[in-house]
């Protein structure tokens, strides 16, 4: 029971923010325990007015610097791409290279493994 007073007091004791500001319901008007405020009942705000007189300057430079954008990146795809194919070929050429030293290495075979010993 004592719960339920701690809860009305405090409804009671409620003011809106629109009657502590002075505007809205009627001046110095608490609302009661059941009273709801409903936005629905508010007149809405009017619209600002939109000032289009900056919009094509904005759009302008939008454009300017989109483009400059695409520019620079399709400037760093093909740098991008060169050095891909650098790589690729520097990979088959050290292919090459290993092969060929492949077939040196089985062609000549090494003092060592003749199991000659050097003069020495």
């Amino acid at each position: 029971m004592e719960r339920r007073r701690v809860t009305s007091a405090v409804r009671r004791s409620y003011v809106s923010s629109s009657e502590m500001a002075g505007g809205g319901l009627a001046s110095g008007r608490r609302l009661g325990p059941g009273t709801r405020l409903s936005l629905a009942r508010m007149p809405l705000p009017l619209p600002a007015r939109v000032d289009f007189s900056l919009a094509g300057a904005l759009n302008t430079g939008f454009k300017e610097t989109r483009a400059s954008e695409r520019a620079e990146m399709m400037e760093l795809n093909d740098r991008f791409a060169s050095y891909i194919e650098k790589v690729r070929f520097l990979e088959q050429q050290n292919k090459a290279l290993a092969a060929e030293l492949n077939q040196l290495r089985a062609k000549e075979p090494t003092k060592l493994a003749d199991g000659r010993r050097l003069p020495g």
